[in-house]
């Protein structure tokens, strides 16, 4: 075959791979942009009340609270509510009311404006009340010294119970029968959560020696991570003896 017949047979070759690859590209387009493949995206137009209309007007939007909590425990809810009138609220006399006043407040102050279909979000904090019980919460949209306006809320019913700290020794482990005066020792205590609180460093929960002295060297051991009920805390410390021999009582 002469070079110039296989220079000719390449170039056909080749404009024919390319044909195949741009049939596959189409292909593949056309797939893409069949009907039902894409998503419509359809906005949705609120058209505004009557200019001539002033009557304030609100829907709640997004409520967002624990439905458990313990009595007297403080807690941070999310509370929303949408504008749906055309009065510019403006922060006094407009606020948020609590429908049932259980929580510890009963008015929810803001600043800044919120316009026609503009989102006003408040996230107070409350306190449960301090007998156990189940109780509503509700909250709705409020003009001062005219009441009430707008839809309220869903109720949310929650659940206050009172908080039983209890604990069980797990295992205790390396304490020796006998040490010399000053003698430094590890040791390891595990205790299991068997209440309904979370043990947490923050809200100061550790381990303490029976009789609170430091006769140890130590009468507090830092809890190494926070523990949910059912839980276990695993604390690994060193007690030092003390200085005097004698029958000293253990941990």
């Amino acid at each position: 075959m002469s070079e110039q017949k296989k220079n000719a047979g390449g170039r056909w070759l080749s404009a024919l791979l390319l044909c195949f690859v741009a049939l596959n590209i189409g292909t593949a387009v056309a797939q893409t942009n069949k009907p039902g493949k894409v998503d419509k995206i359809t906005p949705t137009i609120v058209a505004p009340p009557d200019p001539d209309d002033q009557t304030p007007d609100a829907t709640p939007y997004n409520i967002q609270v624990p439905t458990t909590l313990f009595t007297g425990q403080t807690f941070t809810p999310t509370i929303t509510f949408r504008n749906m009138g055309n009065p510019v609220w403006t922060g006094y006399p407009y606020r948020i009311g609590a429908v049932y006043n259980n929580w510890g407040k009963s008015r929810l102050d803001f600043s800044g404006n919120v316009k026609f279909y503009d989102l006003l979000t408040l996230k107070p904090t409350l306190t449960a009340p301090t007998t156990p019980g189940t109780y509503p919460f509700a909250w709705q949209m409020l003009y001062e010294g005219s009441g009430f306006f707008g839809k309220a809320s869903q109720v949310v019913m929650i659940n206050v119970i009172a908080a039983n700290n209890s604990a069980v020794v797990n295992s205790v482990s390396a304490i020796p029968a006998t040490m010399r005066p000053g003698e430094t020792r590890q040791v390891s205590v595990a205790m299991t959560n068997n209440g309904n609180t979370t043990w947490t460093a923050t809200d100061l929960y550790r381990l303490g020696f029976a009789d609170g002295l430091m006769t140890w060297g130590m009468n507090r051991v830092e809890l190494p991570a926070s523990v949910a009920p059912n839980g276990t805390a695993t604390f690994n410390f060193s007690i030092t003896a003390p200085s005097t021999s004698g029958t000293v009582t253990s941990l």
